[in-house]
């Protein structure tokens, strides 16, 4: 499904195809007052800004000029350019994070790997927390990212810990 965003500061329209993982952006620098960001004839940059983390995002220019004498209007096209925002920390963490005592010492942490659009990046791993109540600081458990359970051993048998976890790029945690 192809859709069209104008953007806030202006009339730039965003394409992409929802399954494709690619949005297609277009900027004209043009005289005429329709549907377009207007840029000034010195022009070189234009900054887009809210874009999403780590995204495929396609652009070209179109330049429009109008010839003072004729009216007539000469277009020229830029070539399809490709790029991929900067990755950034997770917005998210895995989803049903769920607790089971295995023994009196062990405890079971399963839950369901992070929806993809919460990701921003490639994920690298999960850390688990864990603390009791009489503790100050929580001890940790560092956990590939492609599992989706851990077992916490050596703990304090008939003892309540609180569980949490975070889940991490090269960039940190989210």
């Amino acid at each position: 499904v192809e859709r069209t965003i104008y953007y806030e500061c202006s009339s730039t329209a965003y394409y992409w195809n929802d399954g494709g993982g690619y949005a297609r952006m277009m900027c004209d620098c043009d005289y005429d007052y329709g549907n377009r960001v207007i840029m000034n004839q010195t022009a070189t940059e234009f900054i887009v800004k809210n874009l999403s983390s780590f995204s495929w995002y396609e652009f070209y220019v179109r330049i429009s000029t109008k010839d003072g004498t004729t009216g007539r209007v000469f277009r020229s096209y830029s070539n399809w350019v490709t790029v991929r925002t900067e990755e950034d920390g997770p917005s998210g963490t895995a989803r049903n994070l769920v607790v089971y005592g295995v023994s009196g010492s062990e405890l079971l942490v399963t839950w369901k790997e992070m929806l993809c659009t919460n990701i921003n990046g490639i994920l690298t791993k999960y850390v688990i927390y864990y603390k009791r109540d009489d503790e100050a600081y929580p001890r940790t458990a560092d956990v590939s990212p492609d599992s989706t359970n851990d077992t916490l051993s050596n703990l304090k048998s008939n003892t309540e810990y609180s569980v949490w976890m975070q889940a991490f790029t090269i960039v940190g945690g989210g």
